[in-house]
This record gives C-alpha cells, sequence and structure tokens, in this order.
C-alpha cells in the first residue's frame, strides 16, 4: 500500500512542530533559582520527536525512553520525584555545578586564557568575554557586590586550581589544547564563544 503522507510532509510536519517547541523553550542559561528554564519548549520537542517515530512506525520498544523522558517532564511539573531526574548525589562539599553551566563557565574561561597571550591582561581579557556572557544571557557572579568580571576572574583561578569539577576542566583543556584555536584572532575568539553561546548568532 502507498504511505498516504510523504515522508518529505512528515519531516516538514517535525521541523515545525521543533520550532514551535524551541519558541517556547526559554534558554536563558542563568542557573539562579529565581530563572530556571521552563521545560514545556522541552516537553514539545520531545513529544514532536515521538510523533515522528509514530507516524514513520517505528517500533514502540524504540519510542519508550522518549516515552519515559515526557513523563518524567510531566512528574516533576506536577511535584512527583521521578528517577530520571534525580540527581546522583556527590561526595561532600558543594553539589557540583549544572553540566551546561559548568560547560559555559569553562569555555569562558579558557576563552579568557588564550586572549592573554594576545596581548591581552587578565582583567582586559575577562572584560571583553564578560560582555559575551552576558549579553547571550549568562551571569557569573552569584552576589551582587561582586563585579561581573570579577567573578569571571575569581572562577577561572578556581577552576585551574581543580576545584570547579571534572566537566569545567574537560571543556576548559579542550578548548585550549587543540591547535586550530593558536591562529584565532581575539575577535574570532570571542565570536566562537558567542557561536557556542547563542548557535542562532552563528
Amino acid at each position: 500500500m502507498t504511505d498516504p503522507v510523504p515522508t518529505k510532509n512528515r519531516l516538514e510536519r517535525l521541523h515545525a512542530a521543533l520550532d514551535s517547541a524551541a519558541n517556547s523553550f526559554h534558554n536563558d542559561r542563568d542557573e539562579s533559582p529565581e530563572n530556571q528554564p521552563n521545560r514545556e519548549g522541552s516537553a514539545l520537542a520531545v513529544t514532536a520527536v515521538i510523533n515522528y517515530l509514530r507516524d514513520m512506525k517505528f517500533e514502540r520498544r524504540l519510542i519508550e525512553p522518549l516515552r519515559a523522558i515526557l513523563a518524567a517532564f510531566a512528574d516533576v511539573d506536577d511535584g512527583t520525584s521521578n528517577s530520571l531526574f534525580i540527581p546522583q548525589s556527590s561526595e561532600g562539599g558543594a553539589p557540583p555545578l549544572a553540566h551546561r553551566r559548568a560547560a559555559d563557565l569553562g569555555m569562558a574561561s579558557a576563552i579568557v586564557s588564550l586572549l592573554m597571550t594576545r596581548e591581552h591582561g587578565e582583567e582586559e581579557a575577562a572584560v571583553r568575554v564578560v560582555s559575551v556572557l552576558n549579553a547571550c544571557g549568562t551571569t557569573v557572579a552569584k552576589r551582587q557586590d561582586v563585579s561581573e568580571t570579577s567573578a569571571l576572574i575569581n572562577w577561572r583561578k578556581t577552576l585551574k586550581a581543580g576545584k570547579k569539577g571534572a566537566t569545567a576542566r574537560k571543556v576548559y583543556d579542550g578548548f585550549c589544547s587543540p591547535p586550530q584555536y593558536e591562529n584565532l584572532s581575539a575577535d574570532e575568539l570571542l565570536q566562537r564563544l558567542r557561536q557556542a553561546l547563542s548557535p542562532e548568532s552563528s
């Protein structure tokens, strides 16, 4: 039997649904409690993929992990615990940073280090990086009496001392090490950071 709905049409429907989900997603990277991304856009995106896979007659077992994520979103919104979203306990000390924030600030710290090899002082480099971070909705300081520039300088020093967790360190080392960044200008490095924080700017 001929499929009455061509695959191209289904892909177009998927794209439209994902576009709607993206418009609903609060993509602010500030991790403060009063400024958390809502889950509506993420749930809509997962729903769109599930509907597409169903339309394409994928086996139920292949869709089940996505359905579990969708159910977990609903549980969390209803105030119900769900094992998918229970963080693993850390071994003493402060709880680890959220993965996205750790990655963002790890990259920002790496850019500061790279700018310092391009005739920028530490403060000048931090000021330029903070300008990009803030323009993309990312803040560094947790207290109002600490400037964003000072907060980033201190964050980088703490990271280099091995006290910001594995994710931030991995991103920092990964960005500082590759030879492809050695010949990039200061402006090109800042553009790389801008693109990573706001993919739509690329």
